[in-house]
């Protein structure tokens, strides 16, 4: 072998450990934004808001990245800066609640990462640690929904005798969700229709015992918990801003939603014999 061999062998086996180590580091990022993503979309983010947090991540580590979010999954690939090399993952959405807070520390660690430039590992034992935080007490979750929707029985023009059968029911049914989608892995819909039948059911014990003068509100603001407003908003959000294919998604699911919680009430009425004209 010559010396031009030679040398071309050691350039060949020096571009080829480049390029393994650049596999490397996209690869990583690519799990980190990952996980990130399906974290922020299942707390409650909207698209527009997941797209910048994740662009500004992803330009720290010297990366370009593309992300895609379905209705149940998402797709993000992460390049180079001059798209010679490309890692793709697809992962599913987790099924998890509402989480404001969880989505305001998520954003918060993006720009803590493009503030002050965090190495991916540093960024990845973050990340670790938020989605680990200990969450709020599910007593104190009830109990808040419960107050929550006693304020909408109030609001409507309801006694304190129909706040109270208010609150009593939606801590009842709340609890009851929580029991069927978490414990019983029942379908998110069947629980929805379950939940606001009960709700339903309870509150009419307003009306018929008598207790107070306002029982049709009581019964009427019963299910007002189960509406889902955030899906409502956040599909109307990623519409209007190019968003169509989640967009959509997001508002299907909320329709859905609705008319489980509307066939819930409606069962319980008719179950009561009670006529709300």
């Amino acid at each position: 072998m010559n010396i031009s061999e030679d040398s071309l062998m050691t350039s060949t086996l020096c571009d080829s450990k480049g390029c393994e180590h650049l596999h490397s580091h996209l690869k990583a990022v690519c799990v980190f934004i990952t996980h990130y993503t399906t974290a922020l979309v299942a707390c409650g983010a909207t698209t527009k808001r997941v797209t910048a947090n994740v662009l500004r991540m992803a330009h720290n580590f010297d990366t370009e990245v593309d992300v895609t979010i379905l209705t149940g999954h998402v797709m993000i690939t992460v390049r180079d800066c001059d798209d010679s090399h490309s890692y793709t993952l697809t992962r599913r959405i987790p099924a998890a609640p509402i989480d404001f807070a969880l989505n305001a520390m998520l954003s918060r660690l993006s720009w803590r990462i493009a503030d002050k430039h965090l190495s991916l590992s540093d960024a990845c034992k973050l990340l670790d640690c938020i989605l680990h935080r200990k969450r709020l007490d599910i007593r104190w979750v009830t109990f808040l929904a419960s107050v929550a929707n006693a304020s909408f029985c109030r609001l409507f023009g309801g006694d304190w005798q129909s706040m109270l059968v208010v609150f009593l029911s939606t801590a009842i049914a709340f609890k009851l969700k929580l029991l069927l989608t978490s414990h019983c892995k029942v379908n998110i819909y069947a629980a929805t229709f379950v939940s606001a039948t009960i709700a339903a059911l309870l509150s009419c014990s307003a009306l018929l015992f008598g207790w107070g003068d306002t029982g049709q509100t009581a019964l009427a603001t019963s299910v007002l918990f189960l509406v889902p407003g955030v899906p409502f908003i956040n599909g109307l959000s990623d519409m209007m801003t190019g968003h169509y294919t989640c967009g959509l998604g997001r508002l299907t699911r909320a329709v859905m939603l609705t008319v489980c919680l509307t066939g819930g009430l409606m069962v319980a009425m008719l179950c009561m014999n009670i006529d709300m004209l």
